[in-house]
């Protein structure tokens, strides 16, 4: 009997597939997709398949739009479609040359410029050139993925990785990115704003209802994952645990909750033991008010968020207005948690950071307004006393780009024309 039974393929990055990503966006938000979750990316080829799948059996939905958004994703993720209809077809399989991705800037300053989620990307005086050629081999239900890089004259593995599913479990390890929430410009906690990392992931494949009497409640989804930093940092070779649980009561509604804890590297505890990842995952003893060493033995760096996200497919029906569909979101994150005086005190995390956005579509154009405020009276966010690097991977936040201390603004408009897309940003 083959455990693995379930064929896997590779992750789409969300980066260089921005346009695929943005249509899923826009039939989600037309109601043309209903089950696939896009807030744990990056996205399989597989589940993409199953979104394309989703827009044509709901066509009926919005037929024209639905019907261009088809004709643009099905090209790519023929393959997966084939897959995922003829359950089977193609199971083992090597591509030398599974994609082909290349970037040249120009860029004029005397500082360098970190380039916002674009997976660690610096720019630098003069021309800026990046070229990634990917591999991949699945044999049976487990999948290998290689993708070197050549990144102005430095030439290094930027993604490797092993992905299999077991019993509705995904699992990954090696070099990847993280993509949390709903976010159009940024999420707070974990975005591709640093390069594919080494980490070791589970989630389940999809969302799954509760189980027995709580079945009425919904569905949920989970994801967790362990990963480990760079050496050249204050304290080489630390840790991120990460972990987000989502409940959708409604197809269109989603609330979920995210974790980052940043602990271990050098000069601090090795956490082993069942009770040691107790205490990281309560935060019991956080920031407590104690100065001996020995108080401090889980001080760590902790951030907490919750999101909720809905999805009006309803609009439209409401008359005099353009837009057909939208989405409204809302994140609120703490930055570290503080132990009460007291026996018995509860954790709360401090240091709020805030995300408010909407995003609105007629099918054809798009709109989103998004504010992002990583700022208060502390204005510490994404540092820490016990890591003076911060929340960051080879010099770049983990989280959103526009580091601690800050408010932007985001706003877009993009149209489909015959010949193409345009699209104007505005970021203050």
């Amino acid at each position: 009997m083959d455990c693995f039974a379930e064929p896997v393929s590779s992750f789409v990055s969300p980066y260089r597939y921005q346009r695929e990503y943005r249509l899923l966006e826009r039939a989600k938000e037309l109601g043309l997709i209903r089950k696939t979750d896009l807030s744990f990316k990056p996205l399989s080829r597989g589940d993409f398949a199953r979104a394309i799948v989703e827009i044509y059996n709901n066509r009926q939905v919005e037929p024209s739009i639905a019907k261009k958004i088809f004709r643009e994703l099905y090209p790519e993720f023929k393959e997966e479609i084939e897959d995922l209809l003829f359950h089977g077809k193609g199971r083992s399989y090597i591509k030398p040359v599974r994609d082909v991705f290349t970037e040249l800037f120009s860029f004029s300053g005397t500082d360098d410029y970190k380039l916002p989620y674009a997976e660690g990307f610096k720019l630098e005086e003069g021309l800026n050139f990046r070229l990634n050629l990917s591999s991949e081999l699945r044999y049976s239900g487990v999948l290998l993925f290689l993708e070197p890089e050549i990144r102005q004259d430095v030439l290094r593995l930027n993604r490797a990785y092993v992905t299999w599913n077991f019993k509705g479990l995904n699992f990954l390890f090696g070099r990847e990115n993280v993509i949390w929430g709903n976010a159009e410009s940024g999420d707070l906690l974990f975005t591709n704003n640093v390069r594919p990392w080494l980490m070791f992931k589970v989630e389940n494949d999809s969302y799954k209802k509760f189980p027995w009497i709580l079945e009425k409640l919904g569905e949920y989804k989970f994801s967790t994952f362990v990963s480990e930093l760079e050496k050249e940092r204050e304290r080489s070779y630390a840790h991120v645990w990460g972990m987000r649980l989502a409940w959708r009561p409604f197809y269109n509604l989603e609330i979920a909750g995210t974790r980052a804890i940043q602990f271990g590297g050098e000069g601090r505890p090795n956490y082993t033991s069942l009770h040691d990842f107790w205490e990281l995952f309560t935060a019991n003893n956080e920031n407590v008010w104690d100065s001996s060493p020995e108080a401090h033995y889980y001080d760590n760096n902790q951030y907490a968020s919750v999101d909720i996200t809905y999805y009006a497919d309803w609009l439209g029906r409401l008359r005099f207005q353009p837009f057909k569909g939208g989405k409204f979101y809302f994140i609120h994150a703490g930055d570290d948690a503080i132990k009460p005086v007291g026996p018995g005190g509860f954790p709360l995390p401090t240091r709020a950071a805030h995300v408010l956005g909407i995003s609105l579509t007629t099918g054809f154009t798009d709109v989103t307004f998004e504010y992002t405020e990583t700022a208060d009276d502390s204005g510490v966010w994404y540092t820490h006393h016990m890591y003076p690097d911060g929340f960051t991977y080879h010099k770049f936040i983990i989280g959103n780009a526009i580091r601690g201390d800050s408010k932007s603004l985001y706003c877009s408009v993009s149209h489909d024309f015959d010949w193409g897309n345009l699209k104007f940003t505005y970021n203050y």
